[in-house]
């Protein structure tokens, strides 16, 4: 006669093994796109401006806000990823400019850990001209 404990764990093994198929991840379908988020360090009063390029290349990526209220401090740039910017953001006749800044990139996984797409965002902080010719 088999002692109790020994059947009990015989028919978990046999449990878990036959529900194998049943316990399969699920992923739903949600997308993403990697890229560049500039935050801003405040609202701007008028409408701005950011570029972004990289060094030694002539093209220029550019976010425009005609009408800050309906614009975020927030501004993404998809599928455009450097390792190096630089930023620009203008104001009006107001320029602010940083060169050399590296994103801090991060991984997103908008399913779970287990499930794709991965993108990856890099972020970084820019500073907002005054205007001059808004006060």
């Amino acid at each position: 006669m088999r002692p109790l404990h020994g059947l009990a764990l015989a028919g978990l093994l046999a449990f878990i093994g036959g529900c194998s198929d049943s316990l399969q991840l699920e992923c739903t379908e949600i997308g993403c796109s990697s890229g560049v988020e500039v935050l801003l360090d405040r609202s701007a009063a008028t409408g701005f401006r950011v570029e972004l390029t990289t060094p030694g290349s002539a093209t220029t990526h550019t976010y425009a806000c005609p009408d800050p209220a309906h614009c975020s401090v927030q501004v993404f740039f998809p599928d455009f990823t450097p390792d190096v910017v630089n930023v620009r953001v203008i104001v009006g006749t107001d320029t602010s400019f940083a060169e050399a800044v590296r994103p801090q990139y991060s991984e997103f996984r908008p399913n779970g850990s287990r499930c794709p797409p991965t993108c990856h965002i890099g972020r970084l902080a820019a500073v907002l001209p005054s205007d001059r010719r808004a006060a």
